[in-house]
């Protein structure tokens, strides 16, 4: 999937945790091209700073937190360090503006809105701090399971499934939540949320069947809308 974006320059592949990348790209400038399973994603890190996230599994798309809190939820993941010069990092958040990958650059943003209107933005933005001293997100951030419903099957893209999970089930509680629905005249139909002793059950209707994600508890109303939005697949 990053093949529409800057290529770079390899600095080899590893294996690691994701945590290893926020702890070692202080000076890097660059895409870091992840690959979990059989599906592939990247991220874009500005010295130190991971300003944008996606990650595709088949016909999933995940982007901005949901692909971060997936990829996190991971013990190891397979990633090359691909090194950007400035006008190749530009290109590439473009490309992510352009995608729906949202591209969180708050220092650049401040200091080019802080510049009078005949300077130029300095060739080499200040150095930001390492995301590794940042307090690490809590257990409470971590995704369970990702899942795609096709037809009878219940594809398990990351994660473990929860005794007596099934797509029959899953499409069966689909189809009760868009009746209640209808008959409350609730509007356009989206999905189903379902609090279940495992965790929070997002589940959501495709063309083919249904994608799922079953999320820790105590999670907020929210960020769960965000994430069904985000794991819809592509059209």
């Amino acid at each position: 999937m990053t093949t529409t974006l800057p290529e770079g320059t390899s600095l080899g592949m590893m294996e690691a945790p994701l945590s290893w990348v926020y702890s070692h790209t202080a000076r890097f400038l660059g895409k870091v091209r992840i690959f979990v399973q059989e599906g592939e994603g990247f991220m874009l890190i500005r010295r130190g700073e991971a300003l944008a996230y996606c990650f595709r599994h088949g016909s999933i798309t995940l982007r901005g937190n949901a692909a971060k809190e997936y990829l996190l939820s991971q013990d190891a993941v397979k990633f090359s360090l691909c090194k950007y010069t400035e006008e190749e990092f530009d290109r590439a958040a473009a490309w992510c503006r352009d995608h729906g990958v949202p591209v969180h650059d708050q220092g650049r943003a401040v200091q080019e809105a802080s510049l009078p209107p005949s300077s130029a933005p300095p060739a080499t933005p200040p150095i930001s701090p390492p995301v590794s001293s940042r307090p690490a997100p809590g257990p409470e951030a971590g995704v369970l399971m990702v899942a795609e419903c096709l037809g009878t099957d219940l594809h398990v893209i990351s994660g473990s499934r929860p005794a007596g999970l099934a797509c029959s089930r899953v499409l069966a509680a689909i189809e009760s939540a868009r009746t209640l629905a209808g008959a409350v005249h609730a509007g356009a139909f989206s999905g189903v949320i379902l609090e279940t002793p495992d965790g929070v059950l997002i589940a959501a209707p495709t063309e083919e069947g249904a994608v799922c994600v079953l999320a820790e508890g105590g999670i907020p109303i929210g960020r769960v809308r965000s994430m069904l939005a985000a794991i819809m697949p592509e059209r």
